[in-house]
């Protein structure tokens, strides 16, 4: 027997030991940021104003699949239904939860439950859900009577770590792995520099202190406005997850020091033999040493070291990622809008005329097709 809920947020906590038992056994076991921890700490900072709308499917009394959703009201007055974590953390790679044989039921069992509690959303806006899962989901929107589109939202690109270090750098060029050893060489030898890590100094806290005055640092120095460490919810959350990532030794926090001074910094995270590279900063005055690709060299030798089966280096193709990673995978984003009135003015704000003609005739019913026809 197959039983569809939604969890509130009365209930949310309750799911822990549910979630994680599922999530270990999920095709997806180790993205880090579907997690119980990941979202309901996200929950706590960025879940004002928003209402919970995770949906949980069982056979047989046994959770087996999860979908992390919340609603939010957009400005315009619209009701859009999201993923947990969204906004500005930029997770990668997101989706459903499920036992990966009971795929097919999950989705189904997710899409009925949408369609018969229509009244909540007016659109459905998953951005950054995985390449595997977009065609899945967007075919039984469709299947299910909604205008729905998916579309590549980012690209991210990764390394599949080898055994040993002097594996990968013969993936390089003789000159760029040459650069490579000479400038790591400078530093940490000629200059007596340190690649430490965030129990090298001291506290969470102080590590947290250094990356966030070295990333904010480089957009004070070219008189920019921004840097991701100027919202403090965003902050507040990367504190608070680093200390509870810490606990499993999940938290990847390194640091260069060079005569005592902390010139670069790498955030990531670690999560079943992958890791995430997800910020950085260093200071502009040691930039002729590369410090910024001497730190990210370390992180990855740390990585093969420890065994590690993959370096992701999420969304964005910066021209630096090009350096140290040749693959790439792409994230999409599905958007799917209710058959009533707001689906349909939202639909026509997001997307070219033509598109709007084209997609809604395929989903309106045959009376008011013949209407129009017949009004025109």
């Amino acid at each position: 027997m197959i039983k569809v809920s939604r969890i509130d947020e009365r209930d949310i906590k309750g799911l822990r030991e549910k979630w994680d038992a599922l999530f270990d056994k999920s095709a997806i076991k180790d993205n880090i940021f579907l997690t119980f921890d990941w979202v309901i700490t996200w929950w706590g900072i960025y879940g004002e104003g928003k209402k919970l709308f995770v949906i949980t499917i069982e056979k047989d009394s046994r959770l087996i699949g999860i979908a992390p959703l919340y609603v939010k009201l957009a400005p315009q007055g619209f009701k859009e239904l999201r993923f947990l974590g969204d906004i500005e953390i930029c997770p990668d790679h997101l989706g459903f939860i499920w036992e990966e044989k009971h795929k097919e039921i999950v989705v189904q069992g997710v899409v009925d439950y949408l369609k018969s509690n229509a009244g909540e959303w007016d659109v459905i806006d998953f951005i950054g859900i995985r390449e595997e899962e977009e065609e899945t989901i967007k075919k039984r929107f469709k299947m299910a009577g909604l205008i729905a589109q998916g579309k590549p939202y980012t690209v991210c690109p990764y390394v599949e770590l080898p055994g040993k270090w002097d594996d990968y750098l013969r993936t390089f060029s003789s000159n760029r792995s040459s650069w490579i050893r000479r400038r790591t060489r400078v530093l940490l030898k000629d200059l007596e520099g340190s690649f430490l890590t965030h129990k090298d100094m001291g506290s969470i806290e102080d590590a947290h202190r250094h990356l966030v005055y070295l990333h904010q640092s480089r957009w004070n120095d070219r008189d920019l406005r921004g840097g991701c460490f100027s919202s403090k919810r965003f902050t507040e959350f990367h504190k608070a997850i680093s200390r509870i990532l810490a606990q499993s030794n999940s938290l990847i926090l390194n640091f260069l020091k060079v005569k005592e001074e902390v010139v670069a910094a790498l955030y990531g995270f670690r999560r079943n033999g992958k890791i995430y590279f997800y910020q950085s900063g260093f200071d502009e005055r040691w930039n002729k040493y590369s410090v910024g690709s001497v730190i990210m060299s370390q992180s990855i030798k740390q990585a093969i070291d420890s065994q590690c089966s993959e370096y992701d280096m999420l969304r964005g193709d910066d021209a630096y990622k090009d350096i140290w990673a040749k693959k790439r995978r792409k994230d999409f984003r599905i958007q799917a809008f209710n058959n009533n009135l707001k689906g349909y003015a939202l639909f026509a704000l997001r997307n070219s005329a033509g598109t709007v003609k084209s997609l809604i005739k395929k989903v309106l019913p045959e009376r008011v097709k013949y209407f129009l026809k017949k009004a025109n």
